[in-house]
């Protein structure tokens, strides 16, 4: 782990979101283990397990791999420091 960050391949996509109280539904789309709602992006999309980068520390806010998520991301970090 360095600097806050557990790097881990997409074989072990399944296995964190489980640890989260996450699954995937029938469309390949994250949801909640309990309510069966889909889980949220930073950017409030829908998101599905290929789309998944990871979750943010300290929170259950969900990244998705792409440049606007990785951008909000890096902004909503920059803004604690």
């Amino acid at each position: 782990m360095k600097n806050g960050f557990i790097i881990f391949d997409s074989s072990a996509k399944k296995f964190i979101l489980e640890v989260f109280g996450k699954t995937i539904d029938n469309e390949n789309f994250i949801i909640d283990s309990n309510t069966r709602e889909r889980v949220l992006s930073i950017n409030g999309e829908e998101l599905t397990l290929d789309d998944f980068a990871g979750i943010g520390k300290g929170s259950l806010l969900f990244i998705k791999k792409d440049l606007p998520s990785i951008v909000e991301l890096t902004d909503r970090l920059t803004k604690n420091m």
